[in-house]
């Protein structure tokens, strides 16, 4: 029995999220979806510089509220970003989180897992992702350009909750079992803001070189 096999039943069964093997042979058609342009080359992940980490310090002093009890997300705002709505999707066939429509809308939004982890959980990973695009345009494109390690971001409810996430960490690697560790997480992980988009080259249709993951923790 492979790793990925041997992890199959812990996802399917126990934590109902996508298997790495489902993950990785995951058809083009999906990542087409989830993936709508090319990010030229692979952008180096650096530390915040002194200014993004001091307003990081002082934005995480007073940030959560009203999150007692885990929310539906509406909207994420990001320092240098801003607001991104936050569009809850279902699941393919294959049991993986839906992305938005490629449309003019669907890239500046995030798509987050309905029926999933919701903020305000106290274990497992709340899955956001969303589109790079042509020009540059896509919320996906930002988040690879500016989301660096102690940013907040600032997830809210429909009725005034907030969860706020320190960034910890972003992976930039090929799509395959480590990245869907890291980013699926599992039934005992630590509760985690985790995003996904593509990066690297496209090299064709649904062909992306590499992906990026970001995790993000609660600031209670």
């Amino acid at each position: 029995m492979t790793f990925v096999s041997a992890l199959a039943p812990l996802y399917t069964q126990v934590f109902a999220q996508p298997t790495m093997e489902e993950f990785m042979l995951m058809p083009r058609s999906v990542w087409t979806l989830l993936c709508a342009a090319l990010v030229a080359g692979v952008l180096s992940v650096g530390t915040a510089t002194t200014a993004t980490a001091s307003v990081a310090r002082a934005e995480s002093k007073a940030c959560s509220k009203n999150n007692a009890v885990p929310f539906v997300p509406v909207s994420v705002s990001i320092a240098g970003i801003g607001k991104v709505s936050v569009v809850g999707r279902g699941r393919t066939k294959a049991g993986v989180p839906k992305s938005l429509p490629l449309t003019d809308s669907g890239k500046r939004k995030f798509a987050w897992d309905r029926g999933g982890v919701m903020p305000g959980s106290l274990s497992r990973h709340v899955l956001l992702n969303a589109h790079v695009w042509t020009d540059g345009s896509g919320i996906g494109d930002e988040l690879n350009t500016s989301l660096k390690r102690k940013m907040i971001l600032k997830v809210r409810g429909a009725a005034g909750q907030v969860q706020c996430y320190q960034v910890k960490k972003r992976k930039i690697g090929r799509n395959g079992k480590r990245l869907a560790k890291i980013y699926y997480g599992n039934a005992t992980s630590k509760p985690r803001l985790a995003i996904v988009t593509c990066t690297g080259v496209r090299r064709g249709p649904g062909d992306w070189s590499k992906r990026s993951v970001w995790l993000a923790k609660p600031i209670r």
